[in-house]
């Protein structure tokens, strides 16, 4: 840029401002140098406000006899499928969350690799019909809690603690809950509460994503669905399994099958994709519906 061009620029953005020269407010000239700013700078406020986010952590298990790993894990996952109801909240998917179980590493080192500002972090008890949950939520700005609550309850009221704990949440970050999203948090998802139990069983074998483990997760929701032919989410992830594709023992993976677990021809692939989206569907609409009195499957 000449000399000449700097000097118009100068002087048209003294213009502007309604600086002067000789006596500047905005603009000072720096004989033989060039020219400097000289007004105040203040740091404006975003214009929007980013979303509150959240990262829930698998829950640990307290018991004594330290066999309620399936349990802590479910919990943790349903707090994460209710809080994924809320508009206003991000919230980081299972698989990331879920990759630090075990680690023993500091909640605000956590929260910066999840990209979150929260993380919610807890425990659980379980003796019998007795159930004790501690849920806490930590800013990960500087490491200090937000919110904390311990329940003390039995065993018919876990789904009830899921909503206070999506709730207080919602509260805690000042989110305001609409009817529609608070339909979805305290929704049941069945009242038989030995399926939930199989339900949670099966879905910490579902993702093993080995032959055992879908063998035995298969079982398990299907005595889900035995106990609650209404129960939704045992249909869904049941039906997804019938066509993860598995290797005859002794097999290498991707090699051919047979009896159950055979590869289906072609014609069927899409049939049973699509049977296993139908069921997901109406699963959906009935878990929606059959704790009102709906038709069951």
């Amino acid at each position: 840029m000449s000399d000449g061009i700097l000097s118009y620029s100068i002087s048209e953005l003294r213009k502007a401002f309604g600086d002067d020269a000789k006596d500047p407010r905005i603009i000072e000239t720096i004989p033989r140098k060039g020219y400097r700013l000289i007004a105040p700078v203040a740091h404006l406020a975003p214009a929007f406000k980013s979303q509150p986010s959240i990262a829930v952590m698998p829950f640990f298990d307290m018991s004594a006899e330290k066999d309620q790993e399936y349990f802590c894990d479910g919990i943790a996952e349903e707090i994460i499928n209710d809080l994924a109801h809320v508009r206003g909240l991000r919230v980081a998917a299972r698989t990331s969350s879920f990759s630090f179980k075990g680690k023993s590493e500091d909640v605000r080192s956590i929260g910066r690799a999840l990209g979150v500002d929260t993380v919610l972090e807890g425990c659980i008890r379980k003796a019998g019909n007795q159930l004790r949950i501690t849920a806490q939520l930590i800013n990960v700005a500087d490491g200090y809690h937000l919110w904390s609550e311990r329940y003390d309850r039995e065993m018919k009221d876990v789904f009830a603690i899921q909503d206070e704990i999506a709730r207080s949440i919602a509260a805690t970050l000042k989110i305001t809950l609409s009817p529609k999203e608070k339909d979805a948090i305290s929704k049941i998802p069945t009242t038989d509460l030995q399926a939930y139990d199989y339900y949670l069983r099966g879905r910490q074998f579902y993702y093993q994503y080995k032959r055992k483990g879908i063998e035995c997760a298969l079982k398990l929701f299907s005595h889900c669905i035995a106990l609650d032919p209404a129960y939704a989410r045992a249909y869904a992830r049941h039906c997804r399994l019938q066509f993860i594709p598995l290797p005859q023992r002794g097999q290498p993976q991707g090699a051919s099958r047979t009896g159950r677990f055979r590869q289906p021809e072609s014609h069927r692939v899409e049939h049973r994709i699509r049977r296993s989206s139908c069921f997901t569907r109406l699963g959906t609409v009935t878990d929606r519906k059959a704790r009102r009195g709906g038709k069951r499957i």
